[in-house]
């Protein structure tokens, strides 16, 4: 294995949005029986070293490729599409709804059955959050990744959402 290869090649993937999760997490685990720290407990240093950087290549690279919005960041990185600058959207209509989510969720707490506004919540967001990768796959299968990074922001408004609303639910239950 080269520290050098993209997360794609490391699972032996095509650089797609679409991939088959099943088979990445079947080659995962391959990958992990023969690299894993445990296997070089007898090694000199630098086998143990080298295990121990491939396992944390492996599964930060399998965890960027599972989930949806880091595999699309990372496949615009793959591009030459700088994902690290702080930017936010322009879009003001995208930007009130989030408002009026965000407004819903804190409201959540004071609620006599939150978890039917939860729900619903979380299925407004799923639904959003699948439009916004469809956006970016039509964006960036048209090789049109200043219009796909822009759409990536507004996904990423609506994961940090998500995320927020699974924080609250623990607190809830």
């Amino acid at each position: 294995m080269d520290l050098k290869e993209n997360f794609f090649e490391i699972f032996r993937l095509q650089p797609l949005f679409h991939i088959d999760k099943q088979l990445l997490k079947r080659r995962y685990r391959e990958i992990q029986k023969n690299i894993h720290p445990d296997r070089f407990a007898d090694s000199d240093a630098q086998q143990k070293r080298l295990s121990q950087q491939y396992t944390s290549l492996v599964n930060e690279a399998y965890e960027v490729l599972d989930d949806d919005f880091s595999r699309a960041l990372y496949l615009l990185q793959l591009v030459g599409v700088d994902t690290t600058k702080e930017v936010t959207t322009a879009n003001t209509d995208f930007l009130m709804e989030q408002m009026q989510l965000r407004e819903r969720l804190a409201a959540v707490k004071e609620q006599a059955e939150p978890e039917n506004e939860l729900a619903e919540l979380g299925s407004v967001l799923k639904v959003k959050i699948n439009e916004k990768a469809r956006a970016f796959l039509q964006a960036f299968e048209k090789s049109e990744y200043d219009q796909a990074r822009k759409v990536t922001l507004e996904w990423q408004f609506l994961v940090k959402l998500q995320e927020d609303l699974r924080r609250v639910e623990d607190e809830l239950f």
